[in-house]
């Protein structure tokens, strides 16, 4: 049996909980992560329309007023402490933390400096 996600998770990639009720729900500029890919695949007409079908079943989180508030307001506090993360990583967690969700990543050290979030990895 492979990992079993808490019930409050969320995601870069992501399952239930907040706004997500019991869908998975992924971050939108995670979709554009994606695209990359696809665009980059040999295969990007069917990559495409895989991803289509996937988004299909998952609710897809977007930036509101309220999510760039929380933005400002932890960039900011990271830069008082000297530390940086990457915008679109820095923007993925803050909308976990708006939607009351755990992070699910392979990548924790890109959001652990980011206040009272939740993360825990896939593997």
């Amino acid at each position: 049996m492979g990992y079993q996600p808490s019930e409050r998770t969320a995601a870069n990639a992501a399952t239930p909980r907040g706004t997500c009720s019991q869908r998975p729900c992924v971050f939108y500029y995670f979709a554009g992560e994606v695209y990359e890919g696809i665009y980059c695949s040999n295969d990007p007409e069917g990559n495409e329309k895989a991803l289509a079908e996937f988004l299909h079943d998952v609710t897809v989180l977007v930036i509101d007023e309220g999510t760039s508030r929380l933005f400002g307001k932890e960039r900011g506090r990271l830069r008082a402490q000297g530390k940086r993360v990457s915008d679109f990583d820095l923007m993925i967690g803050v909308t976990a933390l708006q939607h009351g969700l755990t992070l699910l990543t392979n990548n924790r050290k890109h959001f652990e400096d980011i206040g009272g979030l939740q993360v825990e990895s896939l593997l």
